[in-house]
């Protein structure tokens, strides 16, 4: 019997493969600081999945305790029509989350060994999060005031960040797609809102060089209490905008 002929592969012109490399970086950049916060992977591209009777396809699904997100990626110039193309389905997944979870699970099993049984349907907090290769233009964020855009100098700054302080900066992270820390993980679970009390010490004024009316107070709190009740205003972060920044280490190596 004859072996049938492989098709063969089309040659990628220099610029093709250009191209094709930058797509790749772009994707793994974002996988990759997903998981530096602490999120596990569903690959959901390829798969179509209808919700509310809208067909569709996602890109990725990304799930930390019960905390569900959904990325829509597009390495061409983004416009209105492509984004208005998604937000049929994008609305009806935001109408019904514990609907969709339903058909979620059933379309990508995968998705079924991420998602932890002390959790109901209810409990999950969703994101749909639009990251684009070029910057969206400002009419095109405003056609979908339900997506959070993470692009340009935000989402180089995320990137740097997660590299940097990695699960920590869950945190900050959490707080820009508006989530509330007690929202996330077990605290869902209970309506309780826990307290500390820290002892401190006022720094006497023949102490302190502040003008008149300033009073220096000191105290030691653990970290994690730390960095879920404060943040810090990082050069080119979403937060300032007053100038009043840290800056962050990168690794050079």
């Amino acid at each position: 019997m004859a072996k049938k002929k492989q098709a063969k592969r089309k040659k990628l012109s220099a610029e093709e493969k250009r191209l094709k490399r930058t797509q790749q970086q772009f994707y793994r950049e974002f996988r990759s600081f997903m998981r530096e916060l602490g999120f596990s992977q569903t690959k959901a591209d390829g798969i179509e999945i209808t919700v509310g009777g809208r067909k569709g396809e996602l890109d990725d699904i990304f799930v930390y305790e019960n905390v569900i997100i959904l990325v829509e990626y597009t390495t061409g110039r983004p416009d209105s029509a492509h984004v208005l193309k998604k937000k049929p389905l994008f609305d009806n997944i935001q109408a019904d989350v514990p609907g969709f979870l339903e058909i979620a699970r059933a379309t990508y099993p995968q998705l079924s060994t991420q998602l932890r049984e002390i959790y109901d349907n209810g409990h999950y907090q969703l994101r749909i999060l639009y990251v684009p290769l070029h910057e969206a233009a400002p009419e095109t964020i405003a056609a979908c005031p339900n997506v959070i855009f993470v692009q340009g100098g935000l989402k180089k700054y995320f990137l740097s960040l997660g590299k940097t302080i990695q699960r920590s900066a869950r945190v900050e992270f959490f707080s820009f797609i508006e989530l509330e820390w007690g929202n996330v993980g077990e605290g869902a679970l209970t309506s309780s809102v826990p307290s500390h009390t820290y002892r401190g010490q006022l720094l006497p004024d023949s102490m302190s060089s502040f003008p008149k009316g300033y009073r220096v107070v000191s105290f030691y709190a653990d970290p994690e209490s730390l960095i879920t009740g404060a943040y810090v205003l990082r050069r080119d972060g979403w937060r300032d905008k007053s100038h009043l920044y840290q800056r962050i280490w990168r690794n050079s190596t």
